[in-house]
């Protein structure tokens, strides 16, 4: 499912629009797409770890990632996905266990990934 997502959201270009942290809801929106997903995130540049979900300001790290173009990738656990900004900085998307799926929408399909499916 991770690879059908990536070819999906590579397929066009993307933005994100708004990130929204709502704990334990993260919330990614661009022009006709979302992501929605309960996994615990993180957000790192080249150089360091920035913050992620525990962090005490997790909704102002989060904005770092606010209207920048974007694109998606498999993390190195092969389960993961990650977006990249143009400017270096990535959000990886940490699935721990069958219970926090991920949601992809977009105007061509829904995919829905949790390893319970």
């Amino acid at each position: 499912m991770i690879e059908e997502f990536v070819y999906a959201f590579n397929n066009k270009p993307r933005r994100i629009d708004k990130a929204i942290w709502d704990d334990p809801v993260l919330t990614l929106i661009g022009n006709d797409w979302t992501f929605n997903t309960i996994c615990s995130w993180r957000i790192f540049d080249k150089t360091r770890l920035i913050g992620g979900f525990d962090s005490k300001d997790a909704g102002v790290i989060l904005s770092a990632i606010n209207e920048q173009e974007i694109i998606a990738n498999i993390g190195e656990s092969g389960l993961d996905p990650e977006f990249m900004s143009e400017g270096g900085i990535v959000l990886q998307v940490l699935v721990t266990n069958w219970s926090e799926p991920w949601v992809y929408r977009d105007d061509d399909i829904i995919l829905v990934e949790s390893n319970a499916l």
